[in-house]
């Protein structure tokens, strides 16, 4: 991740940032990727940059949408978080938070737990 101590303060919270920047960064190392900060304006909008898995990774705009988006605008002072190759229309991200807290919230889908493949 980018220093952030060079970026701007503003109203934003920056130890939930900071908090909530290293939370989404162990998540996309989990599958070799990472982000880096790419700005932060006055108004709050922070610019994102993936890195390497997750650089060419089509899945890009579902992981900003689901995971990273929603944990750094929980942060108060954050009022929008974008990066390249990660562009989802409103209508989308709203579905697919739609879908993910569906998810959560029904019990009723037991955990599949690790996929196994029998031959016939």
């Amino acid at each position: 991740m980018t220093d952030q101590s060079q970026l701007p303060v503003g109203e934003v919270n920056r130890q939930a940032l900071d908090a909530s920047l290293e939370m989404v960064a162990m998540r996309v190392a989990s599958h070799a990727g990472g982000i880096e900060v790419v700005g932060l304006s006055d108004d709050g909008a922070l610019e994102l940059r993936f890195t390497g898995m997750c650089a060419g990774c089509p899945y890009r705009p579902l992981t900003m949408a689901v995971t990273i988006r929603p944990a750094l605008l929980a942060v108060k002072g954050i009022t929008q978080v974008v990066a390249d190759g990660a562009r989802v229309s409103e209508e989308a991200a709203a579905r697919l938070s739609s879908y993910m807290a569906e998810g959560r919230r029904d019990r009723s889908v037991p955990d599949a737990g690790p996929t196994t493949f029998q031959h016939a």
